[in-house]
């Protein structure tokens, strides 16, 4: 018998604080947000020191620091020139999950 893989979704948002969205569900204006709280389990991520964006969710997905994984910031300078340019996630180093 094939063992049941049980399905995950994380949801990620940047800069949301549970100090305002369980009063706001409470209130009925989030019912989906609140609904999906009750039958899952939820929290605080623990972020990277320096949890900015574009450090915090690669170092989250790879489960490695930026030293590992390669990300340091949303762009990049152009080889040659001062140009820059947007950074592709397929730079990661890591294997992410």
């Amino acid at each position: 018998m094939k063992k049941k893989i049980p399905k995950v979704i994380v949801i990620g948002w940047d800069g949301a604080d549970w100090g305002i969205l369980s009063p706001l569900m409470e209130k009925g204006v989030l019912p989906t947000l609140k609904k999906m709280c009750s039958q899952g389990r939820w929290g605080n991520l623990e972020s990277i020191i320096n949890p900015a964006t574009v450090l915090a969710f690669p170092s989250f997905i790879t489960g490695t620091n930026p030293g590992k994984h390669g990300l340091f910031d949303f762009v990049k300078r152009r080889d040659g020139d001062y140009t820059l340019e947007p950074i592709s996630p397929s730079v990661m180093k890591e294997p992410r999950i």
